[in-house]
This record gives structure tokens, sequence and C-alpha cells, in this order.
């Protein structure tokens, strides 16, 4: 699924460059999309202003792609795993505590 993601990302990009990024390329620009994400989402999830949340790295995968992160703020925290749905990825709220 890597693969095909960096592919994909690829081929995005060979339309307006000679190059293709690296997968440490990909995995940063994954990587900044699902902060905002989560950021955002937690936020609405835990009640708590975003610039209140402070999100914590648990887990990478072996190509620098985050695959467990934890989000702490406003007197709550909650851990958001990255899992493949319907072909896509997607992060889910694994478990929560106050």
């Amino acid at each position: 699924m890597k693969k095909i993601l960096l592919l994909m990302i690829c081929m995005c990009f060979s339309i307006y460059s000679v190059s293709c990024i690296s997968m440490a390329e990909a995995a940063k620009f994954d990587n900044e999309n699902a902060e905002k994400t989560l950021r955002n989402r937690a936020g609405f999830e835990m009640s708590c202003p975003e610039d209140k949340l402070k999100l914590t790295v648990i887990e990478k995968n072996d190509d620098g792609f985050y695959t467990r992160i934890g989000i702490a703020g406003c007197g709550k925290r909650g851990m958001y795993m990255r899992v493949v749905n319907g072909g896509k990825y997607e992060w889910i709220l694994n478990s929560t505590g106050n």
C-alpha cells in the first residue's frame, strides 16, 4: 500500500517536475497533513482549542509514516491510530483518558 501511495504521489508530481519525491519526503508530507487533520479533529472531540493541544508521535512505521499519535489538552487525552479502510488511510480514536 505504501508503494502504491508513493507511486500515486510520483505520478501527480511528475506532471510538474521531472523528478520524483523520495519516501522520506512522502512521509514528511503525509505526517504534516496528519498533524493538521488530527489537531482539528481532536479539538472538536475534546472541546479544546487546537492551540492548547499537544501532539506526541507514539509510533512510526519503517518508512517514517506516523501510525499512532497521542493528543492531550484541556485535561483530556486520546490515542489515534492509522488504519486502512476501503483502500485508503484514515485515523481512528483508539483510546481516551482524562
